[in-house]
């Protein structure tokens, strides 16, 4: 049976396919538009978001040893007829911070054979008590460490969704980009086909009316073959492109999505450079103390902080106290006959003579966490590092694409000039076919340096850990 929310899902879906699948018209697929669909839709930004939620439920299942405990514990006998024993306690448990347990409960024992230590009034004992461990535990229990450490696994969570993030975005911009430059670059091609096309059948119509030598109609072929084989490459690469691109196209993790053919992405004349921020580059010492990935090193370090002060803690012997307040309800009333004199108590006592285990497994912390603070020291240098190499190609591929818009600017009009001058009879077509090379040459490296530019600016947000 299809419900509403089906029909919400496919209405959206259709609605999601036709934003990047119109066939009627072309349609421009802005970096800014692709950056959201990927990190709203892709499977791995979904893995991503749960990760917060596994560290929510890490620390709920470490509250759960500070639960409340209630039970009852029932043992009967009986043979030949006779009631050997019937012994019942049922009580509440609660655990504490510091290891300590406040509890109570009920005693009622009865039997022919019951065990003279186990003898309780008709009417039964209530009991409530404290155990209190004056030894190991006493700062730092099983408890204790497992709570602390799911929380450090919250906080770490937090930052693995982060990094996640930070690396799909990264991923996927730089495949962006790419695909950015495989359509410019056909779209040159194309131009440059069209114009070799026309010029050979101007040369071919010149030459039968005997304006142009026969030869010239063998270079202008030349030309046009090369264009040619130039397209046909610039097509495949761009088939190859837009078909990784489409790898992180998807609606709602769970359907991917196809880019259509009349799908682009904008031409090299609107896109232009990312300018550079140098207040950025201030901010990079700030930024990299906070970058995730260097922060799952210093969260691993606090829980081995935490395993290291347990480990210390063991080191001690165990001495547990615990004291019970005793009393026979009356007519239902627990007080009617209390004493203080009433009472249970217990000492347990026990350590290891050598405590080679924990002293051993006290060692191997401490060296982990020495290992560990070299491992810190060296990722620092490995952010700056990454975060300083990214910003500096961010900056300078923001002067080349300055520099090189005005190099391309010049190299179109030198071939204007040379056209000018071939139709009056004043060049070659050596020189046209030269100059229109040269400016080709100069549109596809400007292409190529206005992705660099781009891709250098993701680069730095995704080395100083802020790209999502």
């Amino acid at each position: 049976m299809i419900t509403t929310k089906d029909i919400v899902f496919l209405v959206t879906l259709l609605i999601a396919s036709r934003a990047l699948t119109q066939s009627d018209s072309a349609k421009e697929l802005s970096f800014n538009d692709y950056f959201t669909i990927v990190k709203e839709n892709h499977p791995v930004a979904k893995q991503a978001f749960l990760q917060a939620q596994m560290g929510d439920a890490k620390v709920l299942e470490a509250k759960g040893s500070f639960d409340p405990v209630i039970g009852t514990d029932v043992n009967q006998k009986y043979f030949s007829g006779s009631k050997y024993y019937s012994i019942l306690n049922a009580g509440l448990k609660i655990p504490t911070w510091f290891g300590i347990e406040v509890y109570s409960g009920f005693d009622q024992n009865q039997g022919v054979y019951l065990n003279p230590e186990h003898t309780l009034p008709n009417s039964g004992l209530l009991y409530a008590g404290i155990s209190v461990p004056l030894g190991q535990d006493l700062f730092i229990d099983k408890r204790m460490l497992e709570l602390g450490q799911a929380k450090i696994f919250q906080q770490s969570s937090i930052a693995q969704q982060k990094i996640m993030l930070n690396n799909l975005l990264y991923e996927s911009g730089k495949i962006y980009w790419n695909w950015f430059v495989a359509y410019n670059k056909m779209i040159v091609f194309i131009e440059a086909f069209e114009t070799a096309k026309q010029r050979a059948d101007g040369v071919k119509m010149a030459a039968l009316q005997g304006d142009r030598p026969f030869i010239d109609t063998v270079e202008a072929g030349i030309q046009v073959q090369n264009r040619k084989l130039n397209l046909q490459q610039a097509q495949l690469e761009y088939q190859n492109a837009r078909a990784l691109l489409s790898v992180y196209l998807w609606f709602d993790g769970a359907v991917p999505l196809e880019l259509e053919e009349t799908t682009t992405p904008p031409t090299w004349a609107k896109t232009g450079h990312v300018t550079f921020n140098p207040e950025l580059v201030l901010q990079i010492d700030t930024l990299i103390s906070s970058h995730p990935e260097l922060q799952i090193y210093e969260y691993k370090s606090d829980y081995l902080g935490y395993q290291k002060r347990y480990l210390q803690e063991q080191l001690k012997p165990e001495l547990n106290l615990k004291y019970n307040a005793i009393t026979e309800p009356i007519n239902g009333d627990p007080f009617s006959t209390y004493s203080i004199n009433n009472y249970t108590w217990g000492l347990e006592f026990s350590t290891s003579l050598f405590l080679r285990e924990e002293r051993g497994a006290l060692q191997m912390t401490s060296i982990e966490i020495q290992e560990l603070n070299y491992e810190i020291n060296l990722k620092k240098e490995t952010l700056f590092y990454k975060a300083s190499y990214a910003s500096n190609e961010w900056r300078f591929t923001e002067q080349q694409v300055i520099l090189f818009n005005q190099t391309v600017q010049d190299y179109n009009q030198l071939l204007n000039a040379e056209k000018t001058m071939f139709e009056i009879g004043e060049s070659s077509l050596f020189m046209v076919n030269s100059r229109e090379m040269d400016f080709i040459q100069a549109q596809l490296k400007l292409i190529e340096l206005i992705s660099k530019n781009q891709t250098a600016y993701i680069g730095t947000l995704h080395a100083l850990g802020t790209l999502n």
